[in-house]
C-alpha cells in the first residue's frame, strides 16, 4: 500500500496543462539545415513564413 501512496500524492499535486498547443515555424535551409522558431499563434506563423519566403 505504501508504494502506491507516493505516486498517487504526486499525481494529485502536479498541475495539468489547460492549453498545451504550441506553434512552430520550421524552415528548411540548404546552407544552415533545419531551423525552428516558436510563434504565439497560427496567424503569426503564416506571416513569418511569408516573410522568410521573400528573403
Amino acid at each position: 500500500m505504501n508504494r502506491f501512496l507516493l505516486p498517487l500524492l504526486a499525481a494529485l499535486a502536479l498541475p495539468t496543462a489547460a492549453n498545451a498547443v504550441t506553434y512552430w515555424l520550421v524552415l528548411s535551409r540548404t546552407d544552415a539545415g533545419i531551423e525552428k522558431i516558436k510563434v504565439k499563434d497560427y496567424k503569426q506563423c503564416e506571416e513569418m513564413g511569408i516573410r522568410q519566403e521573400l528573403q
